[in-house]
């Protein structure tokens, strides 16, 4: 697996920008967290976040309806409702064309940011699948045809240290080897300037209420997953010492039948008659290699027993694992640097700028 690497030279993003949303669904906001590495391009906390609230606003009543992702293992822009591609497709290492089709509250506020905030930069902003993700990436997580590899698990395991860690620090944790570090703002986003005051008390009481519920769906994800973790751990138990058992057997059983034959050896070679003891020391030879063969054969069969035993229980572990699940079907907001094609006349003046 090749990992893309992306330049550090002039203050470049070395790594991606991946923000993951909360849920899976559309309408769902995406994590309050600022990437250090957009220091290096003059887009301060406060800036950074009044955009990320403004998005969360928009898409909370007009979620997006397209999103990078990967349609014939090529990223483009995908409708969220369907897998047929739209827009301008492209490949590794290029961007999104200006002649994909764009609309919606969420897509006309992306395209605001990308055109006063990031553009200027030589910079893109685009709300993203994971598959897009690790495409852009290089993260080993898709197989030839670009889709998830079902045999791995983005996740690790949880164990108890890890009751009290976040969804959202689990996934960027997942992930963090391919993206760029963020660091979690807390505390709930100001409401918009132009709400009223009965807009503004309501806000704050969705707002703790969201709060409160995502609280308790993430107790409820944990507890699940702990619990799923507590009956793979049991069942790998047995899986392991089944696998010891068969092999100890059948390495007592050859251990039996050499000795054996090397008690006939021992008879052989007390012969008087030269011809006749060379007859009998080829012909129990043959017989011990033989019976090492079969050995070598049957733990050879234990071993792909135990292999398709543990595969299984890992399938079985990855099907019952919704956050696992999750993982894979929430959005990502997504910052990248954009090249020269798509540059628009400010950002080129900025990474000349830069460049200096």
């Amino acid at each position: 697996m090749l990992y893309v690497q992306y330049s550090s030279r002039n203050g470049r993003l070395e790594k991606l920008i991946a923000i993951p949303s909360a849920t899976s669904a559309r309408e769902s906001g995406f994590l309050r967290a600022y990437p250090p590495s957009l220091a290096a391009f003059s887009i301060s906390v406060s800036e950074f976040l009044h955009f990320i609230d403004t998005i969360n606003h928009v898409s909370a009543k007009s979620p997006p309806l397209q999103v990078l992702s990967l349609a014939g293992n090529i990223v483009g822009l995908v409708p969220l409702a369907t897998t047929q591609m739209v827009g301008t497709a492209i490949n590794l290492g290029a961007e999104v064309g200006a002649a994909a089709v764009t609309y919606g509250r969420s897509e006309m506020e992306l395209r605001k940011a990308n055109k006063e905030l990031f553009g200027p930069r030589g910079l893109k902003v685009e709300v993203a699948k994971l598959d897009a993700v690790a495409r852009l990436t290089g993260m080993p997580i898709l197989n030839s045809n670009g889709r998830f590899n079902k045999n791995i698990a983005l996740l690790k395991p949880l164990d108890e240290s890890d009751m009290d860690i976040s969804m959202d620090s689990r996934r960027l944790e997942a992930l963090g080897p391919w993206i760029a570090p963020l660091e979690i703002q807390r505390g709930r986003p100001p409401m918009p300037a132009s709400a009223s005051q009965t807009e503004s008390k309501f806000g704050q009481f969705q707002a703790r209420l969201d709060e409160k519920g995502k609280a308790r769906r993430e107790k409820k994800a944990v507890a699940k997953r702990h619990e799923l973790q507590q009956d793979y751990d049991k069942d790998y138990k047995e899986i392991q010492s089944k696998l010891e058992q068969d092999l100890s057997k059948r390495e007592e059983e050859l251990a039996k039948d050499l000795k054996e034959i090397q008690k006939d050896m021992d008879k052989a070679k007390r012969k008087k008659k030269p011809d006749r003891q060379n007859e009998e020391m080829e012909k129990l030879e043959r017989k011990m290699a033989k019976a090492v063969e079969e050995s070598e054969n049957k733990v050879a069969k234990i071993t792909r027993e135990y292999e398709k035993d543990l595969g299984k229980l890992e399938m079985d572990k990855l099907k019952g694992d919704k956050e696992e699940k999750r993982m894979r079907e929430i959005l990502w907001l997504v910052v990248r640097e954009i090249d020269g094609q798509d540059e628009t006349p400010l950002g080129a003046l900025w990474r000349q700028a830069r460049e200096e």
